[in-house]
């Protein structure tokens, strides 16, 4: 059976068979018969995963629909409940639950592949052939199965994706490159080296700097304070504040450039991060072990993150404020209160945004939640599925789980109206954005006042799968 004609927005190849998503939620299967036969027609869905002799789909509501050859191991009887994420391998299945607590699998667990349940958060999971990887939620990855060709013993970093094969895994880094690990007969573990871009870019008060894909920093808008003339150097992430920009050096130093009234630009040169955001007139980081660390102005204790051996994954830094998630999914917010803004929520959250006097966090559901100043919207929530947000100076942004840019809040540079389009990501600055195509092309809109938007439109190539 050849490929359907048609407008789809995701698609798997299994063994002998693939399926795809049309545009309105419905399966079309096509291959080897008896392995694509009696596929469901009366749901709409958000995912399909095709494995070995089966296949498995993630209706709307969350819940898992299996079908295919045979019911051996019980790979077609799917657990109830809501779930996020879905993943077929070789005669099983493994799914994430909507709080990201350790993936639920079923089926085939002969080489031990199924994970051993545990107290950590997860944002993705890959079924391979005889092995499981997944994604924890600070980044890291995990693998468990057959490891004869160390197809489960992953290779360090910071991971946003991660594909489990026959005898290989490989997982697409923070940075934009490609790591592999496993068998390598056929160069399958080889990636091509600098072919994937990067993946951050940051938009400050009035200027915007990104990764190009060799590591240098690249930025425009203003550059008073020379804010946007960085170092040249390798980068492996970057965040711009109001007058300031910091970046992670390879080797895990920070370096600043930009304002230094306040000592935001002044690093520690003793300590390595593994994430970093710049605010107003201070700076914070989540180290190599976890620890959060401030230093800059801490007038209102916005660079006084609270004492103890707590482990975060995430950070964001404000105006006079800071927001970091823990390692368990507990928000917690310090620093300037005086519209809320530092008083946390309680949920179990995977990211957060902090803006000027408000922020922006998405639950482990992909809901939305914002709070602080309201005087334009900018503090209320946004209906909908996200997978990330970003808080801007009184306005927001969003990416919504159809790939598609939702803004608001502030309207009067004409931030709040985003383009139309599928995007990999996005960031909010004081009055302007910039959000990376699916396609790896740049876009920005609002506030051009310093030339914040006129510098590399339609540049910086990123792949998305």
């Amino acid at each position: 059976m050849n490929a359907p004609v048609g407008t789809f927005f995701q698609i798997d190849a299994g063994y002998n068979h693939t399926c795809a998503l049309s545009s309105d939620g419905s399966l079309a299967c096509w291959g080897q018969d008896d392995h694509r036969l009696n596929h469901p027609t009366t749901a709409t869905y958000k995912q399909v995963s095709c494995g070995h002799e089966h296949s498995c789909a993630l209706q709307t509501n969350g819940n898992i629909t299996c079908w295919g050859v045979d019911n051996n191991f019980g790979k077609l009887t799917a657990p109830s409940g809501t779930f996020t994420q879905i993943s077929a391998g070789a005669h099983f299945t493994c799914a994430l639950e909507e709080d990201g607590s350790t993936p639920v699998c079923w089926g085939n667990n002969e080489d031990n592949q199924f994970p051993d349940p545990d107290n950590l958060r997860y944002k993705q999971v890959s079924a391979g052939y005889l092995h499981t990887c997944a994604i924890q939620s600070d980044g890291n990855p995990v693998c468990w199965g057959r490891d004869d060709d160390e197809q489960s013993s992953p290779l360090p970093g910071q991971y946003v994706e991660i594909n489990a094969g026959g005898y290989f895994t490989c997982g697409l880094l923070a940075t934009g490159t490609v790591n592999c690990w496993g068998r390598d007969n056929l160069g399958q573990s080889s990636p091509p080296s600098n072919l994937f871009g990067q993946g951050s870019i940051s938009s400050g008060g009035f200027h915007t700097c990104m990764l190009q894909n060799n590591g240098k920093i690249s930025c425009w808008g203003a550059n008073d304070y020379g804010q946007a003339t960085p170092p040249d150097d390798t980068f492996i992430d970057v965040s711009s504040g109001y007058n300031h920009t910091c970046g992670i050096l390879k080797g895990g130093t920070v370096t600043c450039w930009g304002d230094n009234s306040q000592n935001q630009s002044s690093p520690p040169t003793h300590l390595y991060f593994k994430q970093i955001s710049a605010g107003e007139s201070h700076t914070c980081g989540i180290l190599n072990y976890g620890a959060a660390y401030c230093w800059g102005s801490n007038s209102y204790g916005q660079a006084s993150p609270p004492a103890g051996s707590l482990k975060y994954i995430q950070i964001s830094a404000g105006q006079y404020h800071t927001c970091a998630i823990h390692s368990n999914g507990f928000l917690e917010c310090w620093g300037w209160n005086i519209d809320g803004q530092a008083t946390s929520p309680e949920g179990d959250f995977q990211q957060v945004s902090a803006g000027n006097a408000h922020n922006c966090a998405i639950y482990g559901n992909g809901t939305s939640m914002c709070w602080g100043s309201n005087d334009d919207g900018q503090g209320s929530s946004y209906s909908g599925t996200f997978f990330q947000i970003s808080a801007g100076g009184g306005h927001n942004c969003g990416i919504l789980d159809n790939g598609s840019l939702a803004c608001w809040g502030y309207p009067i540079f004409g931030q709040t109206s985003p383009p139309q389009g599928i995007f990999a990501k996005v960031s909010a600055g004081r009055g302007h954005n910039f959000a990376i195509c699916n396609n790896g092309i740049v876009t920005c809109w609002g506030d051009n006042s310093k030339g914040q938007l006129l510098a590399h439109r339609g540049f910086m190539p990123l792949i998305m799968r």
